[in-house]
């Protein structure tokens, strides 16, 4: 298999590791009885066999009595513990727990002395790291049978001398299973310091019975040797058995002289390989022969799997794939690629002293500096024997040109050996020229100096299907149903009864075999299943058992997109963009202290059930605590708002994310569902410590923006959206969508700002920015709140609030036109009738007049202009429409208040000119044909009486406070009531009316004063 779905761990916020007494360590670190160390003599676990002891603590440390609390339990502690107890032990690891455990300075590798089952909750979940201190795990010899899974196991380091095995060294004459576990990073530097990811096979206690080593759906990765005769980059065994299946052997190198096998080395030992990679090894050194796969003494069984990218260096290392030496080979269904001997023979693979069977196999794209850049087998037929069937070995090359293809010996009959094969070039092979196949021996086989070569029409080495990487036959390809036509069909063989690729890739499809792994088909598979598209790190390909949906009318989005496999993509966009049905309605932000407020605009086709998970961890998996954000979440088809919580202590920083709708839902990030759609996301988790800038998007009518204690908070409806410490955010920026908007700000708390202040954003339509809050104010005008894009500022709900503006405010709010409508609203009526009003404060008022008003779908609306030329408007909408929306007290709207405001009041009162002379109550502006720009309600009760005059005399009184004597006060007052009575009327009126309105004056001023 190409790939693990359990991935190493990247873990911050480590707990700091404690450190024992190096007196203790040692103390501890030998197998010592029940009452030296560990337990009390009279401890139940002291006597008990079969133990289970669970990790609780990612801390590297060793008490002097780890027995005595179990609730605190390191690993090397669990260890220690089933160290000293008979029979078969287990330790596991507490739920929720997931981490590195980095291993404290002169503690030492872990030493496992017993049988146990060492259970991980995956690879991807807990990480050993033995920190390039020491190795990570070695197995005593009496250690018996052991197993080992998901874990991680790195940065093990040995540098003394055949001190192999910086990840595991066994040296038990048991069995060894690793299932489930990366072993990657590992080094060694000691001279014949072999295995540097692991090593066994060699039992100090028992030659004869050396050890086992099983691996299982594991990936032994970037481990390095790096001294004379250190072989085995990545694993060495030196006996035994070992048996290799649906595992990743790749990137291990060997850099020492005479360092054979830079992926695997094995003497005297049965090996077998099914279902795996072995790929990108390399040599480095003089002699160091077997890129991928040096073999010696032993067996080699390798069925379904593919050897490839795997190089020798350097002179006298022979078989860039495999080499192999007095061993026995078998090839059965696999494939040989793209492999590398630099300077010498064999390419793909070099056998010498032993027998080589190739069968169903593909051995194409190798090359030699020597001879053989496919297979060499040089030696003689009393040395070597060779058969190869139904199998491909062509489009090779070597540097000489000699046997680009196939190397044989002088006296080896391929003749008889080579048999419904096709051989792309016979240069250096013995075999005849047959452009078609050969009635004798089924073989197709090119000549270069005749007819020419044969062209095996290869499609690239890549994912057909199945747990390996193959070379699709091609159409027209002559290796199509060129097989022995009595080749059984079914077959009986279990081996042979699909190609490479293993289940649903039967081996004889139109009743004939085809040669070489892969079998044609003429049936064009309709991709059925739609996949993930997140970056290498997760389980996305089916071989990881990645998400996958049968195809059906429910997904997310505009539509969904069938695959053959999972598109793994570095930012997950592997599929496109066309059917991304999730939209982050907020950025992401994580506290420390605290939990946080997200929210996700999901789309979908038809009512379903959601599941969603984001890796806030960024360990390479969706399984953790805290991690699934939605479980089975009713939607509804179109559009759906959903909330979630962003766990305290998230990490930040770019992490993935996956959403998975089906009818059923309960789904987990894994396996299959039988309708719905799985799509992924790459995310980032900002850092609230920093103070980020947040963004979040609102459209329709129903977005509100509060402060609750200490928090920002945005909700949609009632539907909390986005909540973050105010501490935790620099500008909090909220935009609209292209369509008309509105916005509420609640202020009924005070509008707390966060650090860098609040930016709202309009979107293209025409937009409205309410205010609510009873009894709150917001200042428009500060430098922290900043407001674009909005032609409409609304405080007509019941709510009492103030806001400030000036002519910056109404630039910014409309830069298009500096024209603002603001609509005031009024209380809901006491018991006694009485309202209250919002208040509209214009902070440069001095700077502004009322102008004409204007009707707007026949509302009346005051109007207010700059007089610097600017040209910045205002038209409001109040309750109280006779009055001065800059300065109350202006009545005549000359931008100061003097006594000639209270006078314009005292004629109307005795004119009735706009008003009803029984009641005072002023006319609907509408009625009057032309406005007098005349504000005379000074307390909004829609009449005009002798009190409102009396409230512009007392503001008068408030500015001449301190200004002026109250002498100096009554003549200027009473200066500016003859020069009112001077002026002339609105109306024409009779010599009469203008005794009686005389009359009139003096018998208000007598009730004023």
């Amino acid at each position: 298999m190409r790939s693990y779905h359990r991935r190493q761990k990247t873990v911050r916020n480590r707990r700091r590791l404690r450190c024992e007494s190096l007196e203790s360590r040692r103390l501890l670190a030998a197998s010592l009885g029940f009452d030296s160390v560990g337990f009390d003599t009279d401890s139940s676990l002291a006597e008990g066999e079969d133990q289970t002891f669970v990790v609780t603590t990612l801390d590297d440390e060793l008490d002097q009595n780890p027995g005595d609390d179990l609730s605190d339990l390191s690993l090397r502690e669990a260890i220690s513990l089933a160290n000293q107890l008979a029979g078969r032990d287990t330790i596991s690891f507490a739920n929720g727990l997931t981490g590195t455990i980095e291993f404290e300075v002169g503690l030492g590798q872990l030493l496992i002395d017993d049988p146990v089952d060492l259970i991980g909750p995956g690879a991807d979940a807990i990480t050993l790291n033995a920190m390039n201190n020491s190795r990570v795990i070695q197995l005593s010899a009496n250690a018996g049978d052991v197993r080992i899974e998901g874990l991680t196991l790195t940065g093990g380091r040995t540098t003394a001398d055949l001190a192999g095995g910086a990840g595991i060294r066994s040296l038990s004459t048991g069995m060894l299973t690793i299932d489930g576990v990366v072993i990657t990073g590992n080094n060694t530097f000691g001279q014949g310091a072999a295995g540097a990811g692991v090593i066994s096979g060699f039992s100090i206690a028992d030659r004869d019975n050396p050890g086992s080593l099983t691996v299982i759906d594991s990936v032994i990765s970037n481990n390095q040797t790096g001294s004379l005769f250190a072989g085995g980059g990545g694993v060495f065994s030196g006996g035994g058995t070992l048996t290799i299946s649906g595992s990743t052997v790749s990137g291990n190198q060997t850099q020492g002289e005479s360092a054979i096998g830079g992926g695997i080395y094995t003497t005297n030992t049965v090996v077998t390989i099914t279902d795996s990679t072995i790929s990108g090894n390399s040599t480095r050194g003089i002699n160091s022969s077997g890129g991928g796969l040096a073999i010696q003494n032993s067996t080699l069984d390798i069925q379904s799997s593919t050897i490839s990218g795997n190089t020798t260096a350097e002179q006298d290392s022979l078989g860039g794939g495999i080499f192999a030496r007095r061993t026995d080979v078998t090839l059965i269904n696999s494939t040989i690629s793209g492999n590398t001997a630099t300077i010498e023979n064999g390419g793909g693979l070099y056998a010498s002293r032993g027998t080589v069977d190739i069968n169903h196999s593909t051995i194409t794209g190798n090359q030699s500096g020597g001879n053989g850049g496919g297979v060499a087998v040089p030696e003689t037929a009393s040395q070597v024997v060779l058969t190869a069937v139904h199998s491909i070995i062509a489009a090779n090359t070597d540097t000489a040109g000699t046997a680009p293809d196939l190397l044989v010996g002088d006296s080896l009959d391929t003749a008889g050996s080579v048999t419904f094969s096709l051989i792309g070039n016979n240069a250096g092979t013995g075999l005849t020229e047959s452009q078609s196949v050969d009635p004798s021996s089924g073989n197709l086989v090119g000549d270069s100096s005749g007819s020419g070569l044969i062209d095996p029409l290869l499609g690239d080495l890549a994912d057909n299907g199945g747990p390996t990487l193959t070379h699709s036959l091609l159409g027209g390809s002559p290796a199509i149903d060129a097989g022995d036509t009595n080749f059984p069909n079914p077959p009986t063989e279990p081996s042979e009864t699909t190609d490479q690729r293993g289940d649903g890739f039967p081996r004889v499809i139109n009743d004939r075999i085809d040669i070489g792994s892969f079998e044609f088909s003429t049936i064009v598979s309709t991709p059925t299943l739609d996949f993930g598209d997140a970056s290498g790190d997760y389980a996305v390909l089916a071989s990881d058992d990645g998400a996958r949906h049968v195809v059906s009318s429910l997904f997310l989005g505009n539509q969904v997109d069938a695959e053959v496999d999972g598109q793994v993509s570095a930012t997950a966009d592997g599929d496109g963009s066309d059917d991304d049905g999730l939209i982050a309605i907020s950025d992401f932000v994580t506290s420390a202290s605290s939990s946080t407020t997200a929210a996700y605009l999901v789309t979908a086709s038809e009512a379903g059930r959601l599941d969603g998970w984001i890796d806030f961890n960024q360990d390479g998996d969706w399984l953790d605590a805290g991690e699934q954000i939605f479980a089975s979440v009713d939607v509804t088809a179109g559009s759906n708002t959903l909330p979630f919580s962003i766990p305290a202590g998230a990490n930040s920083g770019t992490t993935f994310a996956r959403f998975r709708i089906s009818t059923a839902g309960g789904l987990s990030p894994l396996g299959q569902a039988d309708d719905g759609e799985v799509e992924d996301y790459q995310v980032t988790l900002l850092d609230g410590s920093a103070t980020p800038n947040v963004g979040i998007q609102f459209s329709g009518d129903q977005t509100s923006v509060a402060t609750e204690s200490g928090e920002a908070v945005v909700r949609i409806g009632t539907v909390e959206v986005f909540r973050a410490p105010l501490t935790a955010t620099g500008t909090l920026t909220l935009t609209g969508a292209e369509e008309d908007t509105t916005l509420t700000v609640n202020v009924v708390d005070g509008i707390d700002l966060p650090n860098g202040g609040l930016s709202i954003v309009g979107g293209a339509g025409s937009n409205t920015l309410s205010v609510v809050g009873d009894g709150g104010a917001i200042d428009f005008t500060s430098a922290n709140i900043n407001v674009t894009g909005f032609g409409t500022l609304d405080l007509s709900n019941p709510d009492l609030n103030t806001v400030t503006i000036d002519a910056p405010t109404i630039q910014a709010w409309s830069p298009a036109t500096a024209r603002l409508s603001i609509l005031l609203g009024e209380t809901t009526p006491a018991s006694d009738g009485s309202t209250d009003f919002d208040t509209l404060i214009v902070s440069d008022a001095e700077d502004w007049l009322m102008a004409d008003p204007v009707t707007v779908d026949g509302q009346f609306r005051l109007t207010a202009e700059t007089i610097d030329g600017g040209g910045e408007t205002i038209e409001v909408s109040k309750p109280a429409v006779w009055q001065n929306v800059l300065q109350i007290n202006d009545v005549n709207n000359n931008g100061t208040v003097t006594a000639l405001d209270a006078l314009q009041i005292i004629n109307e009162l005795a004119r009735g000119t706009f008003s009803d002379p029984d009641t005072g109550i002023l006319l609907d502006p509408l009625t009057i044909s032309d406005f007098p720009g005349r504000y005379f309600d000074q307390n909004g009760d829609g009449r005009i009486t002798a009190l409102d005059a009396l409230r512009v005399i007392n503001e008068l009184a408030r500015q001449a406070d301190n200004s002026a004597t109250d002498s100096e006060f009554e003549g200027e007052l009473v200066s500016g009531l003859t020069e009112a009575q001077q002026l002339p009327v609105r109306n024409e009126v009779s010599e009469s009316q203008q005794d009686d309105d005389a009359e009139a004056t003096d018998v208000a001023l007598n009730q004023l004063f």
